[in-house]
């Protein structure tokens, strides 16, 4: 009976990871899982000059997880992808906690700027918080670790000046 419960569970278990396997391409970081997936993503929309995403996506492996840019410029959609060793991936992931510690209540608005986004989904809780230009006054209004996290991400994808300016 035994051996029964385990050949069906394995009838139906395999085809099921087989296809979650199929469904990643590389340059995809997927849904977020216990052992990798998409682990933030930092939207910045920048007034006359096209948007950015940085995905951060992890991989189970060692030195497998990597940086996704996309970009859309002139209406067409780039993808970038930078392979991250160990040492850049805990880096990160350092800023990416201190840029959590937000400022909710933060108010400030403008009319020429960007627009940070910080996307993310810990374990059952999903959370996504926007601010207007982190880089002005960002000590007071609490932003510092959103703001060193966004311009880590600009180095490390060596945006070009055709990129623009991250603010």
């Amino acid at each position: 009976m035994r051996h029964l419960a385990a050949a069906l569970l394995m009838f139906f278990a395999l085809p099921c990871m087989a296809k979650t396997a199929s469904q990643e391409p590389n340059d995809n970081c997927g849904a977020r899982t216990l052992s990798g997936g998409t682990v933030f993503t930092l939207t910045v929309e920048r007034s006359f000059q096209p948007g950015l995403a940085f995905l951060l996506c992890q991989r189970k492996a060692p030195n497998q997880s990597f940086l996704l840019i996309q970009s859309e410029l002139k209406s067409a959609s780039t993808n970038k992808k930078i392979m991250l060793n160990d040492k850049d991936f805990v880096e990160l992931m350092g800023l990416y906690e201190n840029a959590l510690t937000y400022n909710a209540r933060d108010h400030i608005i403008g009319l020429d700027g960007s627009i940070w986004c910080l996307e993310t989904k810990r374990g059952l809780n999903y959370s996504k918080a926007c601010f207007y230009t982190p880089g002005y006054d960002t000590g007071a209004r609490g932003l510092t670790g959103l703001n060193l996290l966004g311009v880590a991400l600009w180095k490390i994808g060596s945006m070009s000046t055709a990129a623009g300016k991250l603010y």
